[in-house]
């Protein structure tokens, strides 16, 4: 879904962010910028190449991270100017004006052939004739909007000479713009400095006698941005030249820099580069972003619950515009992904830059603050909420959520504390490992929306759950919750409940790693229910065809079905055509779960079986949009492999102790997206076939516990994709054959980079990692 909202373009409103008029750049650039160099001799190689006549160049990064610095580093060497015949920078920003970039260039460029050019479409045709006879260069610096190109990209011609177009934008979409094939078009990705060159830089730019430690606190602080490196050394070396230098500047900076931020001009200057007023954005995306400022320094949050909770506030309206905002985030450069999902592309943990942390919270003190609890000496921060309406002009001001991480002390030591946050919406306790109970006055915080105890030693939750009549998510995953409380069942907005038990240690060699809580028939749940996992069926045939009913469910996962409660729910799926994700379990190793005669959703993208098949269902390869698909315990007799091979989307498989026969046929020219393949549990296997022309987007492969798979599948070697390999639990002498000085089947990997054996340990519970040397 895209975002329907404009971005401003050079409004002079003020918002939550610093005001911007444009870049000026307030500092010179330097001769030499240290950690620039591989950066700045790739990209001087890249200009002064002569194999690709027409060339296009992106320079790509965080505000801050040095774009147009290595831009006019590069720009100015002699040896890339004399290789054009003009030259033009052009200064784009968020407010271009296309008329205005066109005389720009034409004046830069030199263009006399023709004079007077009033309108935009003369000075186009009259540039478009120039360059098309010369070698030219030009600089396109700090491109926001894909639009720009609209207007200029015509005016840049494929020259019969040769040229160079150089764009430094924070916004990743830029690169999906088209050019004519003759362009060439290359991607420089500037990242944050190294710490060891993040200390060179600092050096450079600070003339203080400090001790180590000292400047080791600032460039941790900095996180390796050269531009917050450059503007900590003049500020610090600033406030000692105006006060009686005692050894205690650093902790000053340090401790003061969130105030600075709204008051030294140096510092305003850099956070205006890095967060260019940030009403640039929508309303919604501009609060999704702020809410960042709630998090604890460079913590890497899980995409997924950082979503939820925009929902819960009421940011978005949906789990899918929350992916979308995110998206455009990162796009902006304004978020960094810190782990993407190999499947789907998608980022999994997103964090914020520390120095943009930094500035989030500044805006946030300075607009709403924050309020300590006098009794727990507990930080909650207040953020203005925007309402719904379309200028957004009325402001609310109330609280958000205590958040938690890990082992942080609980913030409420008596009911009092709740009585004075009684207008809390989100209670957020994953990774409370000393929670153990959730007090019955949680139930007077009746605007609570979100409600998670997940990782913690909560054992059962109050019956005053049954009061929060605006709870939306309640997330119990990973805790010893092992089942639903009656009160749920009267809760109307109730749209995911993230369930299973974990009361002992997860083991996923064996049967029921995932122990579903248990719900009573007539649980009565809301009907909008959109996320339900995991269930134990519990036996109950009754409650199985009651989740007829749920018909907006996207995600469902039900544990300890028999062959009786496998039967009924086939008629409840039926009605389940926006389910998206399916994940069934068997209450025993012997019990057969019986899917055959199963219609499965058309829009099934995840599906996950584990216990025991007669026969592969057939639907299943009917089911063109599945992403992910694992069979566990399945006991196949039969190879699989044939009734799934062309799944179009199918990115990734598992199969573990899914099939007893003795020979597994990847046939030529099928599993063509796949690029997670999992093989393990393989007792009786002794061939493993790969063809040619399969599995040719494999990246990461896993091959184990196959005693009687005495070689290594010799079609490995035309898996050109695979970047990792790993073998587990086989024998020695399999694994002797890979060894790269004597290995009789060293041939067969030798093209992979990372190959791994993995041996079992503690009664097999873990495994020991070994890289091939």
């Amino acid at each position: 879904m895209e975002i329907q909202e404009s971005y401003d373009s050079g409004s002079s409103e003020q918002g939550l962010g610093t005001s911007f008029t444009g870049y000026t750049r307030p500092w010179p650039v330097p001769s030499e910028v240290v950690g620039f160099e591989s950066y700045e001799a790739e990209l001087e190689s890249w200009l002064l190449d002569n194999e690709f006549k027409n060339k296009v160049i992106y320079l790509v990064g965080m505000g801050g991270v040095g774009k147009t610095t290595l831009a006019e580093l590069v720009y100015d060497k002699p040896a890339v100017s004399g290789n054009f015949s003009c030259r033009a920078w052009v200064t784009v920003s968020r407010s271009f004006r296309p008329r205005n970039l066109l005389r720009n260039m034409k004046n830069q460029f030199h263009q006399a052939t023709r004079t007077g050019c009033s309108s935009t479409a003369e000075r186009h045709n009259d540039l478009l004739q120039h360059l098309e006879e010369e070698r030219y260069m030009v600089v396109f610096d700090d491109v926001w909007d894909v639009s720009f190109f609209e207007g200029i990209k015509s005016a840049l011609p494929e020259s019969k000479r040769g040229c160079a177009i150089v764009i430094t934008t924070r916004v990743s979409k830029i690169l999906d713009v088209s050019w004519p094939p003759s362009f060439f078009v290359r991607v420089q990705e500037l990242q944050p400095l190294a710490p060891e060159l993040a200390m060179k830089l600092f050096h450079k730019n600070v003339f203080l006698e400090l001790r180590n430690e000292s400047f080791k606190r600032i460039v941790e602080r900095c996180g390796g941005l050269p531009l917050a490196l450059a503007v900590a050394g003049e500020v610090l070396s600033d406030m000692v030249k105006s006060m009686t230098a005692d050894g205690n500047e650093v902790n000053r900076f340090l401790s003061n820099f969130h105030s600075m931020l709204n008051s030294n001009p140096v510092l305003l200057e850099m956070a205006d580069i890095l967060l260019p007023r940030c009403s640039y954005l929508p309303p919604a995306l501009e609060a999704c972003f702020l809410y960042f400022g709630i998090y604890p320094k460079d913590y890497s949050i899980r995409c997924a619950r950082l979503i939820r909770q925009w929902v819960a506030e009421g940011f978005v309206e949906s789990e899918e515009i929350g992916d979308d905002y995110l998206t455009e985030l990162v796009s902006l450069s304004l978020v960094q992904v810190s782990h993407t999902d190999l499947v789907n592309g998608k980022p999994r943990r997103c964090r914020v830059h520390k120095v943009m942390h930094d500035v989030i919270r500044s805006l946030s003190t300075k607009t709403s603050g924050f309020q300590r609890d006098i009794e727990t000496n507990y930080e909650y921060p207040w953020f203005a909420k925007k309402l719904e309406g379309e200028n957004f002009s009325d402001l609310h001001i109330r609280p958000r959520f205590p958040f938690r991480v890990d082992d942080e002390p609980l913030p409420f030591g008596s009911s009092r504390w709740f009585a004075n946050y009684k207008h809390l919406k989100m209670l957020d306790f994953e990774g409370s490992r000393d929670l153990i109970c959730v007090p019955e006055e949680v139930g007077s915080l009746i605007f609570l929306t979100y409600l998670s105890v997940r990782n913690t030693k909560v054992v059962m939750l109050p019956k005053s759950i049954g009061q929060l009549q605006k709870l939306q998510i309640l997330d119990l995953k990973y805790s010893l919750v092992c089942e639903l409380p009656l009160g749920i069942s009267t809760l109307p907005e109730l749209q995911h409940v993230l369930a299973y038990y974990n009361g002992k240690r997860r083991d996923h060699h064996r049967l029921n790693d995932v122990q579903g809580v248990k719900i009573n028939e007539g649980f009565g749940l809301s009907k909008g229910l959109q996320k339900l996992y995991h269930i134990d069926a519990n036996n109950d045939v009754g409650l199985m065809k009651e989740l007829r009913k749920f018909s907006q469910l996207r995600k469902l996962g039900i544990t300890k079905l028999t062959r009786e409660t496998s039967r009924a729910f086939r008629t409840s799926l039926e009605t389940m055509c926006q389910l998206e994700n399916l994940q069934l379990f068997s209450a025993t190793a012997d019990e057969i779960l019986d899917l055959q005669s199963l219609g499965f959703p058309s829009l099934l993208r995840c599906l996950r079986l584990e216990g025991r098949l007669e026969m592969l269902p057939g639907y299943i390869s009917h089911l063109q949009t599945l992403v992910r698909l694992t069979l566990r315990f399945s006991k196949l007799t039969e190879d699989p492999l044939e009734e799934i091979q062309y799944l179009v989307s199918l990115v990734q498989l598992e199969l573990y102790e899914a099939y007893d026969g003795e020979r597994l046929h990847f046939q030529s020219g099928g599993f063509q997206n796949v690029k997670v393949l999992s093989l393990r549990g393989l007792p009786n296997i002794s061939s493993l076939l790969i063809g040619n022309w399969t599995l040719p987007s494999l990246e990461e492969f896993a091959i184990g516990e196959a005693p009687k798979l005495k070689e290594v599948p010799s079609g490995i070697k035309h898996l050109r994709a695979l970047k990792t390999l790993k073998f587990y639990d086989m024998p020695d002498d399999f694994g002797l054959s890979m060894v790269p000085n004597g290995g009789h089947h060293y041939s067969v990997i030798q093209h992979i980079p990372d190959v791994r054996f993995h041996y079992k340990r503690d009664g097999g519970k873990c495994f020991d990692m070994y890289p091939l040397c």
